[in-house]
């Protein structure tokens, strides 16, 4: 036996990147169409569809009781969905999960699942049926509405879109990954969206922007909150976008403790993975002082309560709860639906667009259906009237005739002048011309043989001719419609507005307009720390409340290593920013909280060089904390240990890059001693290491525009040896203050602030402290109020905190009283001082 080799296919040769590309493209194009993207007219994909659709074609409908949920699964797969009973089970639970879509279209009875992620029960232990709304998207599907396609197997066919009464796409929302590109449109409230869509039809010219003023924002089905933003413009103009959403939570006592209460959680978010990162922040404190919480959730709504210890603040932990889970979170939308069977990027307008067109369509196709039924209707019945006015002559041709057939023939022969029809033609909206002669019809004819004996009898007639009358006022209605466009978009907005009041609902999510975003400041408590710096290079903060307040004499806490002396000290807010100057010149920012905190004596903080890119030879010299709140009159004034001044605006040192911004140009030999925020109404207070002061007005110093200039004289040191000035200090004369002077040697005093006299920027100034060797240099002379403290660190790290009010007022010219008993040969190294309230004080002072 011979095989005929001619009759072989040959095969044909291409190139393999081509037929790849082309066979993925196909591969890609199937699943987008086919599976993941939803269809921008009715808002569903073809599972999901095919679902409704066998439910409604199995009369499964909220008027009978439900219905196991294998049997409709079942259905499903043997006749629309050959593609597995799970993913035909998962598409249908989702439909009837209350938080997952805004409005579910199936309506289930039994376990459907949770928002803590429990999977929905076996489809033999559930029962399900149509929702009332989801009638209204599968209405009219059987009047020619929508085109029709067959199954998988030619057997049955099914729709391609449902008719959607309502904008479903937007309503219920959908998500999907396909291949090479992902869908998420979230829900959105069914009044707002039929509002937006209604404004729409009265003025087609609106664009995204005008619509959004009655669709603000999403709406999602367990509440919540969303900041509107920028992005939620993005989001409806260009269909891509994101946008800030916030669960709900709010403070109230709870077993006579503070507590936060969780009534909502952010979209698509789960509740038990929600509480077990809950519960691991708890373990490492990271929330703050949470005493403990629960799960009190129940059929009447959320509820996860988190009570609090005494000493939580609780606005603190709500913060820190948003920013370290998913009780905030962005939500990214990516507005993706087939349209005319192709991907398509949608904005609002479009979206509420295409289903306007497609929504007049169906109208223009039901309108037609019911048009045509009418006529047909209409024509028997004319015919069957004619009839009935010569019923004689009918009568005879038909018992004439040998059969109905002839019977048929004969009645189709008979005459009809234009006077004997004109009258019915006028009521059925027949437009036609005059005519000589009208036969009957082959439909005509049929019916009249079939008609019974009853319908002759006088009340029949009069039905038959009122049943006429009605249906040419149909018949004109319709071609009104069709002929209108107005008049269709009018039927439109009826039907919306009927289904809104259905099935309205108020907004369940809240909108706030503006947005704080939740920064650093706003999870940080705001207390006072002391923040020192070392002879090498070391920064650390410590809680305030960590030294305990003593009476002046006392020994001190242990605050720092002593064979790293500290240098500088100073109090600050968490939340103020800190400005360093380093001995080049250079000035460098970092928020308080930034700093490296540990408790007093545990360690010596953290070098320098790895917060700023600082050089090795180089060394911060200064710093100076922001106030809070910044008064553009105020300005920052520079003082250099050779006595010289500048003055510069707050504004030259705000927004300091990483990189550090020139701050002051310095002499190889020379140390910038302080910078300090003043205003013109201020006095400056310089004064030096051998116990000289000049005090003069911020006035005399004139602001500079220059960040690298030396600035001017501010006090003249010649004529004593070894003097450097070792601190400035700001004076204003309304405020009563006293100013203290201390001395290495643990040496202080306080003294009115008129002791010390004004005098010209430039002098050699007067003297504030008795130098002796018992005395020592002195470190500084401060301004202090009555309720202020003060904290003096030594070489070897002891911390004295103290109240200014046990320090003794003394005459200008006096040696002071001893402030500390310092170890021998060690000195006071830095100052720092802090003004307090004096109620709060108490407490702390309780505490410690």
């Amino acid at each position: 036996m011979y095989m005929n080799v001619d009759n072989i296919d040959k095969p044909t040769q291409k190139v393999f990147e081509d037929e790849l590309q082309s066979s993925y493209l196909d591969y890609a194009m199937s699943v987008i169409a086919s599976r993941a993207v939803p269809d921008a007219y009715d808002g569903l994909k073809p599972v999901q569809r095919r679902i409704l659709y066998s439910m409604i074609e199995t009369n499964c409908v909220p008027e009978n009781p439900h219905r196991k949920s294998a049997r409709i699964v079942g259905d499903v797969l043997g006749k629309y969905h050959p593609h597995g009973e799970a993913a035909i089970y998962d598409a249908m639970t989702r439909m009837a999960q209350d938080f997952s879509i805004y409005s579910p279209l199936i309506d289930g009875q039994g376990n459907f699942g949770s928002i803590d992620g429990d999977k929905p029960a076996s489809m033999r232990y559930t029962e399900a049926r149509l929702s009332k709304i989801a009638k209204y998207l599968l209405e009219d599907y059987d009047k020619n509405t929508v085109d029709m396609h067959p199954n998988y197997d030619n057997t049955l066919e099914i729709p391609e879109v449902l008719p959607a009464r309502f904008p479903n796409l937007l309503v219920n929302g959908a998500s999907g990954i396909a291949v090479g590109m992902a869908t998420f449109i979230p829900t959105h409230n069914l009044s707002e969206v039929i509002n937006a869509t209604c404004a729409l039809i009265d003025d087609r010219t609106l664009n995204s922007i005008d619509l959004m003023q009655y669709l603000p924002a999403p709406d999602f089905p367990l509440g919540g909150i969303i900041f509107k933003n920028s992005g939620l413009i993005d989001v409806y103009t260009k269909g891509r976008g994101s946008f800030t959403v916030r669960g709900k939570m709010h403070h109230e006592q709870v077993n006579n403790r503070n507590a936060l209460v969780i009534t909502s959680i952010p979209y698509q978010v789960n509740k038990e993975n929600l509480m077990d990162k809950i519960a691991d922040l708890m373990q490492t404190e990271i929330l703050g002082p949470i005493h403990t919480f629960r799960d009190e959730s129940n059929k009447d709504g959320m509820r996860v309560v988190l009570e609090l210890k005494k000493d939580a603040e609780p606005e603190l932990i709500m913060n820190r709860v948003y920013k370290f889970t998913q009780m905030q979170i962005a939500m990214h939308v990516n507005m993706l639906a087939l349209h005319n069977h192709k991907p398509k990027q949608i904005s609002l307008k479009s979206s509420l667009n295409i289903f306007l067109d497609y929504r007049e369509q169906v109208l223009i196709r039901k309108t037609k259906f019911f048009l045509n039924q009418d006529r047909v209707k209409a024509h028997v019945i004319w015919g069957l009237s004619l009839a009935v006015k010569k019923l004689d002559e009918v009568v005879y041709c038909i018992k004439t005739s040998q059969d109905s057939q002839e019977a048929q023939l004969r009645l189709q022969k008979m005459e009809w002048s234009w006077d004997d029809i004109k009258g019915y033609l006028n009521c059925i909206s027949e437009n036609c011309e005059p005519v000589d002669k009208y036969f009957f019809s082959e439909e005509q004819a049929k019916a009249i043989l079939n008609l019974r004996l009853s319908r002759l009898t006088g009340l029949e007639r009069d039905k038959l001719w009122n049943q006429l009358q009605l249906l040419g006022e149909n018949i004109t209605k319709y071609l009104h419609i069709l002929n209108n466009e107005s008049e269709r978009f009018k039927i439109i907005k009826e039907d919306l507005e009927e289904i809104n009041r259905l099935f309205g609902t108020p907004r369940r999510t809240e909108l706030e307009i503006n947005l704080e975003e939740t920064t650093d400041e706003s999870y940080i408590k705001s207390e006072e720390m002391v923040i020192t710096l070392s002879t090498k290079g070391y920064v650390k903060s410590m809680p305030l409340s960590s030294y305990k307040l003593q009476k002046r004499g006392g020994k001190g806490k242990v605050g720092m290593d002593s064979d790293d002396p500290v240098e500088h000290m100073f109090v600050a807010n968490t939340h103020q920013e800190v400005i360093f100057f380093s001995s080049f010149g250079y000035s460098y920012s970092m928020k308080v909280y930034k700093l490296p905190v540990v408790n007093a004596g545990q360690s010596k903080g953290r070098a320098l060089v790895n917060l700023f890119p600082i050089d090795t030879n180089e060394r911060i010299m200064s710093s100076l904390a922001l106030p809070l709140q910044i008064d553009d009159k105020q300005t920052i004034i520079f003082i250099t240990s050779k006595g010289y001044v500048r003055r510069n605006t707050i504004k030259d040192f705000q927004g300091i890059r990483s990189n550090g911004k020139i701050a002051m140009k310095l002499e190889s030999d020379e140390k910038l001693i302080s910078a300090m925020i003043c205003s013109e109404e201020d006095d400056i207070l310089l004064t030096s290491s051998q116990g000289k002061v000049v005090r003069f007005s911020i006035k005399d110093v004139r602001v500079f525009n220059s960040r690298s200039s030396h600035g001017v004289i501010g006090m003249n040191l010649s004529g004593i040896e070894d003097n450097t000035i070792v601190s400035a200090t700001l004076i204003n004369e309304k405020d009563n203050s006293m100013i203290l002077t201390i001395s290495e040697n643990g040496y202080g005093k306080r003294s009115t602030e008129s002791n010390y006299r004004r005098s010209k920027r430039g002098a050699k100034g007067v003297s504030a402290l008795d130098v002796t060797k018992k005395t020592g240099k002195v470190m500084g002379a401060y301004r202090i109020d009555n309720d202020s403290e003060i904290l003096m660190m030594t070489e070897n790290g002891q911390i004295i905190r103290c109240n200014s009010d046990d320090i003794r007022v003394a005459g200008r010219k006096t040696q002071g009283v001893r402030l500390a008993r310092l170890d021998d040969d060690k000195l006071f190294k830095a100052v720092a001082m802090n003004e307090v309230d004096t109620e709060e004080e108490e407490d702390v002072s309780q505490e410690t």
